[in-house]
């Protein structure tokens, strides 16, 4: 999986709970890479993709597989720039 995917949920963790809620899935997923470290254009590992988002599941007690689209699109996507990307994607 690309970085950006654990960039993404890393960064919804620890805006919309807490740093400390993202260490939490962290251990629970067995992730050695340091906060704010993931390099979003390199290839992971696709079960750690898994891990990290059955562990957050786990902690927050929501579906963070949905709350990472809905923050994708509404957050992270204009907070990286890409908002030009999608509006001339919306107008082919």
């Amino acid at each position: 999986m690309h970085g950006w995917f654990f960039d993404c949920l890393e960064k919804l963790v620890i805006v919309c709970y807490s740093k400390e809620i993202w260490v939490k899935v962290k251990e629970i997923a067995g992730c050695q890479i340091e906060t704010g470290k993931w390099i979003r254009l390199q290839n992971y590992p696709d079960d750690l993709c898994f891990k990290l988002f059955e562990a957050a599941t786990e902690v927050i007690g929501e579906n963070s597989l949905a709350l990472f689209g809905e923050y994708f699109g509404k957050n992270y996507l204009i907070e990286h720039s890409y908002q030009n990307v999608l509006r001339c994607k919306n107008r082919l």
